[in-house]
């Protein structure tokens, strides 16, 4: 029995999408399901299988779990072998106990229906594999549509929750006037500073009793002071 959320996902699935309604669109499905030859008709169907039932089968899975790529579309065409193989394994048993059932029927002399499949049964079970040998194939074939399943949901969530790549985003541009320029980094680089980077210092207070210092007059050094004026040369007297 398929657990609750394989028929509630299939359901939901299902709804979506059932495929390509137009027959040009199910011709057109059928050849990209097949284009690797995987699921050929040669390679699965019988000669004694209805091809149109599994072109069928192929578009309904297709349309139901939608694969967007190869290794999902690989994933929904083991699906669908497993599954059609599985369905041929029930023809063979209904056949087989059909024949049984039959001859049951001829060697006995009671009427009833249950009284010959019970014979029918009882014969395929101790005297022929068949039986058994059909029940094998039908769980490993099971088995391997259950891990293919399981695998394409998981690579279809994983698909889905990938976070888009978001665009890159530039270096911000800043407004401020405390944001430096490019001729500034350049002064700052040889060491120079720009006046308005100086920090103004609070005027010191005027101490009492302070002496205010006066400019000093630059005296030459060929200068003679005023108070001592050159004494005037007396030219020699005459002998």
């Amino acid at each position: 029995m398929p657990s609750q959320l394989k028929s509630e996902t299939a359901r939901i699935n299902g709804a979506k999408s059932r495929g390509p309604t137009s027959a040009e669109g199910r011709e057109k499905s059928s050849r990209n399901a097949l284009k690797h030859g995987f699921t050929s008709e040669s390679m699965i169907v019988l000669d004694c299988e209805n091809p149109d039932h599994f072109q069928d089968l192929l578009e309904t899975f297709f349309g139901i779990y939608q694969p967007a790529n190869l290794a999902e579309q690989d994933l929904v065409e083991e699906m669908v072998a497993a599954r059609w193989r599985i369905r041929r394994m029930w023809t063979i048993e209904a056949n087989l106990f059909n024949d049984e059932v039959r001859a049951q029927g001829s060697r006995t002399d009671s009427l009833k229906p249950g009284v010959h499949l019970a014979l029918a049964f009882r014969t395929l079970a101790d005297s022929s594999r068949s039986l058994s040998l059909s029940s094998r194939y039908e769980s490993r074939l099971q088995r391997i549509y259950d891990r293919a399943y399981r695998t394409l949901r998981e690579l279809q969530y994983a698909r889905q929750s990938q976070p888009a790549i978001p665009p890159p985003i530039d270096a911000p541009t800043r407004t401020d006037a405390s944001a430096p320029r490019s001729h500034d980094l350049s002064l700052h680089s040889h060491g120079v500073v720009r006046s308005s980077e100086i920090t103004p210092q609070p005027p010191q207070p005027t101490l009492p009793n302070e002496p205010t210092a006066t400019p000093s007059k630059e005296v030459s050094p060929t200068s003679e002071p005023a108070d001592n004026p050159p004494s005037e040369i007396q030219p020699p007297k005459a002998t």
